[in-house]
This record gives C-alpha cells, sequence and structure tokens, in this order.
C-alpha cells in the first residue's frame, strides 16, 4: 500500500494490521502443517498449504484491490478449502464480512484505508 508521507514515517500505520493479520495466519498454517500426526493422510497436509496459498494471494492482492475488495478473495477460497460447499453462503458471508469491516472502519470510525492502485 503506498502511504502519505507523514502516515509511512509512523511506526503504526493503515499496512499495519493487513500485514500482522498475514503474518499470523500463514504462521499459524505452517504450524498447523508442522503438527500433522504421522501417517496423515494427504488431505491434512493440502489444507494448510492451500490455505497459506489464500493468504498470499490475498497479500498480493491487497495493493491493487484494497484491503476491502481483497477481503472476498481470501474468504471464499479459503471456505471451500475447509470443506464449505453452499455457494451462495461462501459468497454471501464472504462480502458480508468485507462490507461490516468497510462500515465499522471507514464510516463509524472514520478512517480511510489507502484505495487500491486499480482504483486510483
Amino acid at each position: 500500500m503506498s502511504l502519505d508521507a507523514y502516515l509511512a514515517a509512523e511506526p503504526i500505520n493503515s499496512r499495519t494490521l493487513p500485514t500482522l493479520y498475514a503474518i499470523a495466519l500463514i504462521s499459524l498454517a505452517f504450524a498447523l502443517a508442522a503438527m500433522r500426526p504421522t501417517g496423515a493422510q494427504p488431505m491434512v497436509i493440502a489444507r494448510p498449504v492451500a490455505l497459506i496459498g489464500c493468504m498470499i494471494a490475498f497479500a498480493s492482492l491487497v495493493p491493487f484491490l484494497s484491503l476491502w475488495l481483497a477481503v472476498p478473495v481470501l474468504l471464499i477460497p479459503a471456505f471451500r478449502v475447509m470443506g464449505e460447499t453452499r455457494w451462495p453462503w461462501i459468497i454471501g458471508v464472504a462480502l458480508a464480512i468485507a462490507a461490516c469491516g468497510w462500515v465499522i472502519t471507514e464510516l463509524l470510525l472514520g478512517l480511510t484505508l489507502p484505495r487500491g492502485s486499480w482504483m486510483q
């Protein structure tokens, strides 16, 4: 995310939370993959690896799409990886989470997160 010069100089800015989320989720996925029982089925390993891929895609797309448009890009495939099959539910929940985050952050708190590069 590109930031104004005065925000970029701050130790905590609008890049901090998405970065911390990505680091925490990727670390958790690696930990889950490392703690697999011996003789585990291949699917047990495939899920954490697929979730890591979802998180890497999310982190890569945030600068281009903005946080709130990238959230469904993370959640929709993550729900599928975890075994959810109801497409209306998957899409509805992913969009609702992004919309609620946007309403709370931008409307209620008055914080403006940087727009994605394709929006500028």
